[in-house]
């Protein structure tokens, strides 16, 4: 059997084109490696990432030299997080943490930026964390600006809305989060934050794997995938994504299969309305609230035929806006109208044209 499959890998490696070769390639020197996503690992994600709770979780950390380590040579240091098992018993993980990011590694935008929380698999074995490795935490930016509270809820929002239209996207954990100085314990704060799904986890979902720092245009990624995507940008007004430069976008590949785009970070999104965010400066907008198609020109039939994926969402899309308890009123209602205006237009023959078929980006 393990000749067969070993056959077969190489009769599907003969004329792939070099980016699929290259991923082939991979995939069978890495086969044993294939394997380490335990499947214990993987049942511990699905449940981490499946609930609908808030996870609360405390971090025990210094701090002040984690928020002050924001240079280009970041180190990990060490921390501690602690959650109540199902028995109301407390469990402590030891684990190494750093900041990350990009912009919001700035101070100019956050004296609290994200955090990478890198787990050993010793240490996380037979808790809620096992198997995982790096996981991506979205902190709240600012400790003492009530605003950025919201931020953290309405980006997390958006990618429940993407979970919507489809489970090719990350999955999302809303948290509760205890932050403990350990050099001064009585200096703590509460906050929300979230944390990502890995990229390990979702391509195992997917069967497929991560094509890592692989430049490929969109237009020669799956279409119709790639089509959803960037409607969805022009649905939450984000501009600050890039297929071909790996911009906010993670590409994986399936052998036997097209490559396929899957979006992340949308702090800088219409939709979130962060007062942080400003479009692109060669981009003809005002402001992040302003839509502008940013995705590949298509006839009328197959953008017809994309929109009719959005609408058939629409109604869970609303619902997680509609029937939240964290986000205010005023940002719900803002939201819905927000969104109200997508579905006009992709309800409307000339408000279609207005906006996509005139303002598509032409194959080069």
């Amino acid at each position: 059997m393990k000749f067969f499959n070993t056959l077969l890998l190489l009769l599907m490696f003969v004329g792939l084109p070099l980016w699929a070769q290259d991923t082939a390639a991979v995939q069978s020197e890495k086969e044993s490696e294939d394997n380490t996503l335990r499947e214990e690992a993987i049942a511990a994600n699905h449940a981490l990432f499946e609930a609908e709770d808030v996870l609360e979780l405390t971090l025990t950390t210094d701090l002040k030299a984690v928020k002050k380590d924001i240079g280009e040579e970041r180190e990990y240091h060490p921390a501690t997080i602690s959650y109540l098992n199902e028995e109301g018993k407390t469990v402590n993980v030891e684990l190494k943490v750093k900041t990350r990011g990009n912009s919001r590694r700035s101070k100019d935008m956050c004296n609290f930026p994200p955090l990478r929380l890198n787990f050993n698999d010793e240490q996380s074995k037979g808790t809620i964390f096992e198997g995982q490795n790096k996981v991506k935490l979205v902190a709240h930016c600012q400790d003492n600006d009530d605003n950025y509270k919201e931020y953290v809820l309405r980006e997390y929002f958006v990618y429940k809305a993407f979970q919507a239209l489809t489970d090719k996207s990350f999955r999302v954990r809303l948290l509760k989060m205890t932050y403990v100085d350990s050099e001064d314990k009585n200096e703590k704060m509460e906050k929300y934050g979230f944390i990502i799904e890995g990229d390990d986890f979702l391509a195992a979902r997917m069967e497929g794997k991560m094509l890592e720092d692989k430049k490929i245009h969109a237009e020669n990624t799956d279409k119709p995938i790639a089509d959803r995507v960037a409607i969805f940008q022009f649905m939450i007004g984000n501009l600050d994504w890039s297929v071909q430069e790996n911009h906010n976008m993670k590409i994986c590949y399936n052998i036997g299969g097209l490559p396929y785009c899957i979006p992340y970070d949308f702090d800088l999104t219409g939709i979130v309305d962060a007062e942080y965010a400003l479009p692109p400066e060669m981009l003809p907008v005002n402001t992040v609230r302003d839509r502008l198609y940013r995705g590949f020109c298509r006839t009328p039939e197959e953008f017809e035929v994309a929109f009719e994926e959005f609408r058939a969402a629409k109604d869970a899309i609303y619902a997680i806006y509609n029937e939240s308890e964290l986000l205010s009123e005023k940002y719900v209602n803002n939201t819905i109208k927000y969104l109200d205006d997508f579905y006009e237009i992709i309800n409307n023959p000339k408000l279609v044209k207005q906006h996509f078929l005139k303002k598509c980006r032409r194959a080069e």
